[in-house]
């Protein structure tokens, strides 16, 4: 019997791909991807429509194909993606779906171990372990992000 490639997505899943958004955005259609997947996507879209002919001003949803122009054209394409607004009640849904869990995993280390979350990033909206933490609150990039401690 065939099963449904959709078994197990949620709405809190990306289209493109297919895990827990990060910093979702969506479209005029609204339908919503990770910044940096739609990101990728539009980057790819447009490179491979225009085959060297430049001036694009819009690209196609990745769902549904619907025409889409970004919020102002005139910016480089490379940064179209973060014109697109923040999906807020993606953001509130995933954040929700983190508190209710009984024992919260650090989000960066998923894929290595099973290392319990001891902060929550609230800049990045990520549950850390320990280590990351700490390894976070040493990054440029991240040191003035605001934590909280997990119960």
């Amino acid at each position: 019997m065939a099963t449904s490639q959709t078994e197990g997505i949620s709405i809190t899943t990306c289209p493109i791909c297919l895990e827990e958004f990060k910093t979702p955005k969506y479209l005029p259609c609204l339908h919503s991807f990770c910044e940096s997947c739609l990101n990728s996507y539009i980057i790819s879209a447009l490179k491979s429509e225009s085959r060297g002919k430049s001036g694009k001003t819009e690209f196609h949803c990745p769902v549904c194909r619907e025409v889409v122009t970004p919020p102002v054209p005139s910016v480089k394409y490379q940064e179209w993606a973060q014109q697109f607004p923040l999906n807020h009640l993606l953001v509130a849904l995933m954040d929700q779906n983190k508190l209710k869990a009984k024992v919260k995993l650090c989000d960066p280390c998923k894929a290595i171990d099973d290392a319990p979350a001891v902060s929550w990033c609230v800049d990045c909206n990520e549950a850390m372990c320990q280590n990351c933490t700490s390894v976070h609150k040493r990054q440029k990039m991240s040191r003035d992000h605001c934590f909280k401690k997990y119960r």
